[in-house]
């Protein structure tokens, strides 16, 4: 028997007053029992804001950590291409024959005063122009070899993959000459 029901019994209080404090009761736990539902829909909320912060910072890592793999990967591959170029390049000291090619901008037409062999084999696609580009310095024209070509071909300048169909010698050199 709870006291309430004692209270009654007694004549302490009316009927009516205990129906009274009944709904009031009622009303406070409506109330308390409403608040709990806040708080548990305010901490589920907390709870998915900090789950989307933790996967918006773990999509930031992953981020950061794939652009710089992208980073050292790209320039790993300059530095291959670079070594490639270099260590490939064919030492000209000038000759008869002018050769024009374009500079790494593709902007200014350059001109290359080289021997017949070598501008006979750019033409014939035994050779190729390379830029060899250093770092902080103004970029290099060389010449390397068709193998070496095919390698980087992200370094070219000049390069005839398909060759010209054979011709006579001395049309090659008049070619060159004009």
């Amino acid at each position: 028997m709870s006291l309430r029901d004692a209270l009654l019994k007694s004549g302490a209080v009316s009927k009516k007053k205990v129906q009274q404090t009944n709904r009031e009761l009622k009303k406070e736990r409506k109330k308390k029992q409403a608040h709990r539902e806040k708080k548990v829909v305010v901490e589920t909320r907390q709870q998915q804001a900090e789950a989307a912060e933790k996967e918006a910072r773990r999509q930031a890592r992953l981020q950061a950590r794939q652009e710089s793999q992208a980073e050292a990967s790209a320039r790993g591959r300059a530095l291959r291409v670079r070594h490639i170029v270099k260590g490939n390049a064919i030492q000209v000291r000038g000759g008869p024959v002018r050769f024009h090619h374009l500079d790494h901008e593709r902007r200014l037409a350059l001109k290359w005063n080289l021997p017949w062999s070598i501008a006979h084999g750019l033409r014939k696609g035994q050779y190729a122009i390379a830029l060899l580009e250093q770092p902080y310095q103004e970029p290099e024209y060389v010449i390397i070899d068709r193998e070496s070509a095919l390698k980087v071909p992200s370094a070219l300048l000049f390069f005839n993959e398909v060759p010209p169909p054979d011709e006579p010698e001395h049309a090659l050199l008049e070619d060159c000459l004009s």
